[in-house]
């Protein structure tokens, strides 16, 4: 796995569009999740995309939009605290690096 991971850095450092992100723990909290774990027990996918019309979720196709975006917090939220955890992280060697 690791050379993997070395060898798409290799590729996005050429310009590709690859984005690199590492998901080692993801799938285990995502498992934590009640509102994932029963949209699985539904035979739904991991990702749904919200009807407008109907107001439910469906299973088709989910397009870029603030409504799917929140039908699927639960999917995005573990990464997204994690970015966060590291903005911090950042935020505080930058604030070292000033004084």
């Amino acid at each position: 796995m690791e050379e993997s991971l070395e060898a798409a850095k290799k590729d996005y450092s050429k310009g590709t569009s690859k984005t690199i992100f590492d998901i080692s723990g993801l799938a285990l909290k995502w498992d934590d999740s009640s509102v994932i774990r029963q949209r699985m027990r539904n035979d739904f996918n991991l990702c749904v995309h919200y009807d407008s019309k109907t107001k439910k979720e469906t299973n088709f196709a989910v397009a870029r939009n603030v409504k799917n975006l929140k039908a699927n917090q639960a999917v995005m939220d573990p990464k997204l605290l994690e970015m966060l955890e590291d903005l911090g992280v950042i935020e505080k060697k930058e604030g070292c690096v000033k004084e």
